[in-house]
């Protein structure tokens, strides 16, 4: 919550606005922040956060969507595919409730990658969901499952050698 309004004891829609505002602001952050997290092993400080930021119903928007996402990554690399794979469907389905069909396939490419470890032909399906889903979107709709795409050559190697 802003400090300023907890200094002067408001409550009500304005202190609702500016806890909503600074959730949000703390998702971009978190989001920010992934890489840092997973370059200096601190994949526990990272989950903490989005653990925080996401345990209160929010927003239904992107940006949630995206930490929903990202969280999910971080974990995953930390080698809890559950989790992972829980946070993933939460984004996809928030995505799907935003009809946002670039988060849709960020969140089916994620699920991809944990379906990777126990089912290959899973993954394969699930990225070619994910390709269905994008095929008709313009270039600029497409930077969320673009920035995904770049980080899955091992997936798409699977993708490809079973096509």
């Amino acid at each position: 919550m802003n400090l300023q309004i907890a200094a002067d004891g408001q409550s009500g829609p304005t202190a609702a606005r500016a806890e909503v505002a600074e959730t949000s602001a703390g998702c971009q952050l978190a989001n920010a922040l992934v890489t840092f997290w997973l370059g200096t092993n601190r994949i526990p400080d990272g989950d903490a956060w989005f653990s925080r930021l996401l345990a209160p119903p929010g927003e239904v928007d992107a940006t949630r969507d995206l930490s929903l996402h990202d969280h999910g990554y971080l974990v995953f690399w930390g080698g809890e595919h559950d989790r992972a794979a829980e946070r993933f469907r939460e984004s996809l389905d928030l995505a799907a409730s935003l009809d946002d069909a670039s988060l849709q396939a960020l969140a089916l490419a994620g699920l991809a990658r944990v379906a990777l470890y126990t089912d290959a032909s899973e993954a394969v399906r699930l990225l070619r969901k994910a390709i269905e889903l994008t095929r008709d979107l313009p270039p600029a709709e497409l930077d969320h499952a673009r920035a995904e795409g770049a980080a899955m050559s091992r997936e798409q190697a699977v993708a490809y050698a079973l096509t």
